[in-house]
């Protein structure tokens, strides 16, 4: 009798005891993930949530999965997650993830160019959630609010090809690639940059190409941390050569801010990564040849991710920033972090400026010899800057800023946005 009841509470102990190992992990997992995700380290993040997610119950696996749909452009997948969460998970919601999943959501809104549901979002983060963020975060929302009430309503960007587009792109006084941007009547050069979230115009270009100004008024701050004031303009019908972009929207400058007195250059205007993005892919070839392709590349691996609407690509296992409009690439504070010994070893620290249309700033660093493992190359690249502070009002959570001089060591560069991969070769 005493035997056969020993054999039962072995096997409550051990169902117990998988169970608490299976907690254990799952909390553990969950944990590790979202830390991954706070720190902007996307790949690793996507990684390990495909590795563990079958130790993950539903409520961790939706959240999670909504935030890594949302910076690998999965759009319509994370807004589904967030609504699962929110009609099935609603009492383990508190106000700090229901902010976060708002802030979700009008960056998944803003990307669809769905401008009132990206103003319903942010109306809920600064109506209900103001207590959980710092005064210049809250400002930063209210800024934000601006943009999307002058918007909803609006009709969505829409952007039309119909062939492939091949264009030779010019080079300006910078350096910098631009590309022939006309409104059917009138045509002029724009700068091509993935690095800019909004594309952008002077005041006299915007009225040259009749686009139409909203009466709105909002604070963009520049790299120096000045506040420009500027306005928000829709132009109904853009094209590049074939390619006819419709109801794109642009930020309006007045002409000084986009003026770089170092070099006596006057910017007109900028085609940032919303009107590029929605191209699908496009190619940069060594010659600045400029192509948009009907039938998509094959990726060779997922590397590019999106910081709201900035792309980051991931290298080694470090992820950088991507910008065309820079011309050099230049590295920050985590970097020198992580190879500090070396750093100190072979260089001597200076003051390093940069900058551009609005300014210039000046921190301490090293100008250092930079090899990119890109495949199964090493490029090599010299005189980069590297920054030994912080360089960045809210923190430099990535290794750098990828600029054209690494663009230009490989014949054919690819983007593809729909894919989310940047391809060398």
């Amino acid at each position: 009798m005493k035997k056969s009841a020993f054999f039962p509470a072995i096997a409550v102990c051990m169902i117990f005891c998988i169970q608490t190992h299976g907690q254990s992990a799952s909390i553990h997992h969950y944990s590790t993930i979202d830390s991954l995700l706070k720190d902007k380290q996307f790949f690793a993040a996507r990684d390990l949530l495909h590795a563990k997610k079958e130790s993950l119950n539903a409520f961790q696996q939706l959240k999670l999965g909504a935030e890594i749909d949302n910076v690998f452009n999965q759009l319509a997948a994370s807004n589904a997650k967030i609504d699962a969460l929110l009609q099935g998970y609603s009492d383990q919601l508190n106000d700090t993830l229901r902010y976060h999943l708002s802030d979700i959501r009008q960056s998944n809104s803003a990307r669809l160019f769905d401008y009132q549901k990206a103003l319903e979002a942010t109306n809920e983060i600064i109506g209900k959630y103001p207590h959980l963020m710092p005064e210049n975060e809250l400002a930063d929302y209210k800024n934000t609010r601006i943009i999307w009430q002058a918007l909803a309503g609006q009709p969505k960007q829409e952007v039309i090809i119909k062939e492939k587009v091949v264009i030779k792109m010019t080079r300006d006084k910078a350096r910098l690639t631009n590309l022939p941007v006309s409104n059917g009547l009138d045509s002029l050069g724009f700068i091509f940059d993935t690095g800019a979230n909004i594309s952008t115009i002077t005041e006299s270009t915007a009225a040259r190409l009749g686009m139409t100004l909203m009466d709105s008024v909002i604070d963009v701050t520049s790299i120096t941390g000045q506040k420009i004031k500027s306005k928000i303009a829709i132009c109904k019908d853009l094209y590049i050569r074939s390619i006819h972009v419709k109801n794109a929207v642009f930020l309006v400058f007045p002409d000084a801010a986009l003026y770089i007195p170092q070099i006596d250059y006057q910017i007109n205007g900028i085609l940032g990564f919303p009107v590029i993005a929605a191209m699908g892919e496009v190619q940069l070839s060594r010659k600045d040849e400029f192509v948009v392709p009907l039938q998509h590349s094959t990726p060779a691996r997922y590397n590019m991710a999106l910081d709201f609407l900035t792309p980051v690509i991931e290298i080694a296992g470090d992820s950088y920033t991507f910008d065309t409009g820079a011309t050099s690439t230049m590295l920050y504070l985590p970097y020198f972090q992580k190879h500090k010994k070396t750093i100190e070893g072979q260089y001597k620290e200076k003051p390093l400026s940069f900058g551009g249309a609005g300014g210039s700033i000046t921190k301490n660093g090293y100008e250092i010899h930079f090899d990119v493992p890109i495949g199964d190359q090493v490029i090599h690249l010299d005189d980069i800057m590297l920054f030994s502070e912080q360089i960045k009002e809210n923190g430099d959570h990535y290794y750098g800023n990828i600029g054209q001089d690494l663009i230009k060591k490989f014949e054919t560069m690819t983007l593809n946005f729909k894919a989310m991969f940047i391809l060398f070769e």
